[in-house]
């Protein structure tokens, strides 16, 4: 209510963000613009980034001690998945 009333009452704009899935549609829908927070400034890119790197570190060291890792599940970005460079061993 408060970013539909900012946007008719005093004529601003707004601009919301957040995570998409855990904001409310009412309120990305009453803003002039959504930002999701992975994409501003690509943090998700960065995020993911890190991620890979740390989880491959993992799978190394459990290598390396005779840790049998059944499964090591990860979530990537779309914006990684299309690089040229990305690959799956």
């Amino acid at each position: 209510l408060l970013a539909d009333r900012l946007r008719t009452r005093k004529g601003s704009s707004v601009e919301v963000y957040g995570v998409k899935i855990l904001t409310a549609a009412s309120l990305i829908n009453a803003a002039d613009k959504f930002i999701p927070i992975a994409n501003a400034a690509q943090l998700g890119d960065q995020l993911g980034s890190i991620m890979l790197e740390k989880s491959a570190q993992l799978k190394m060291f459990c290598e390396s001690n005779n840790v049998n890792l059944t499964r090591l599940s990860i979530n990537v970005f779309g914006s990684q998945l299309a690089e040229k460079n990305f690959r799956i061993d």
